[in-house]
């Protein structure tokens, strides 16, 4: 019983994401960076793309920028700096992050 009580409050606390601020949202991974970015930007700016195609750095419009993510396909929205060693790079010394595609 304390292990599913744990499991759903990290589950919950990993879906619902942080209240403010930049989110890194989760795409479904076998959309290409093309699709992500784009339903990412219905939400609000995109700020960097994750080392993975479906890993979107964005900072979500108020009042309903996460919910146009969510909406736009995120499966999750994850405070990026739990992120930061592994999926996400945003520093500025960082030679993983990658630019935006420029048309």
């Amino acid at each position: 019983m304390i292990v599913a009580t744990a499991t759903g409050g990290l589950l919950a606390a990993l879906t619902a994401g942080p209240d403010s601020g930049p989110v890194a949202a989760i795409f479904p991974p076998w959309w290409d960076g093309a699709h992500a970015i784009a339903a990412a930007a219905t939400g609000g700016p995109v700020l960097a793309i994750g080392l993975r195609d479906f890993v979107i750095l964005v900072a979500p419009d108020r009042p309903n920028g996460r919910q146009r993510l969510r909406h736009a396909g995120a499966w999750l929205l994850i405070d990026p700096s739990s992120l930061a060693g592994c999926t996400i790079a945003t520093g500025v010394n960082s030679n993983e992050t990658r630019q935006l595609p420029t048309r």
